[in-house]
């Protein structure tokens, strides 16, 4: 044994002493100072045609472009910018081609709507002349032969109604037409209006005619029998020149 130096077996009761290793302390990895890989700048034609739709739509902003195509916002813009894309160009001409298509539809309407419009006014008319001339024509025959205008006031009152019913017809259309703020201003389309005449009347009627008739044959009447009071007032009188002095 060798001095100064302890027989461990015997310590240890002649077991082998345990054999100890060393454990080895973990280095911490170096931290990756490599920085992160910048987005790539270099699209394909369809990739780029994206973007740009995208972007001319409106919807999407840089951001969410970039996430979509993979390039920094940053890049998109100053392409865009050289490009001359703006945002939201696709819905300026949309909305402008839908306002000339609605501006083309509402001409095309209007010249309908006008024209339908002149032909309620036009047949309107032409049904009330009608009436009105078969009314007169009616009157004016009974006076003729002689017969009592009230044989025909059957007839006379289908004309007025069928008058009425014209000219409802034509308030209605008119009304869907907006030609109602017309008819405030102007006068109201005319009616048939049926009159029962009086004998009275009966013969004021013949006198006119009578006189009518003469005067269209170049024939003078020299009385001035049947003329009422209103109608004498509203003979013309001959003035000379002179009169005033010979009468003072």
């Amino acid at each position: 044994m060798v001095a100064g130096y302890t027989d461990l077996t015997s310590v240890f009761g002649g077991r082998c002493p345990p054999v100890f290793s060393m454990t080895e302390v973990a280095t911490p990895a170096a931290e990756d100072k490599t920085e992160p890989q910048a987005l790539s700048k270099r699209l394909t034609p369809r990739e780029y045609a994206t973007a740009k739709s995208m972007w001319q739509s409106g919807d999407y902003s840089l951001a969410e472009i970039s996430e979509k195509v993979g390039v920094s916002v940053t890049a998109l813009s100053r392409r865009f910018k050289k490009d001359g894309i703006k945002r939201g160009s696709f819905a300026d001409k949309t909305a402008a081609a839908v306002q000339k298509s609605i501006e083309r539809t509402a001409a095309a309407q209007a010249e309908e709507l006008a024209s339908y419009a002149h032909d309620l006014k036009m047949n309107a008319l032409k049904a009330i002349d009608l009436f009105n001339r078969k009314a007169y024509a009616d009157v004016a025959k009974a006076i003729k032969d002689g017969t009592p205008v009230g044989e025909r006031l059957t007839d006379l009152k289908a004309l007025s109604e069928a008058s009425k019913i014209i000219s409802q017809n034509y308030q209605t259309g008119a009304t869907i037409l907006g030609l109602d703020r017309e008819i405030e201003e102007a006068e109201e389309l005319s009616e048939l209006r049926i009159k029962i005449m009086t004998e009275e009347d009966v013969k004021e009627l013949r006198d006119k005619q009578r006189r009518e008739a003469a005067e269209a044959a170049g024939e003078l009447l020299d009385d001035e029998e049947g003329l009422t009071e209103e109608e004498l007032a509203e003979l013309d009188e001959i003035v000379v020149e002179g009169d005033d002095e010979l009468e003072s």
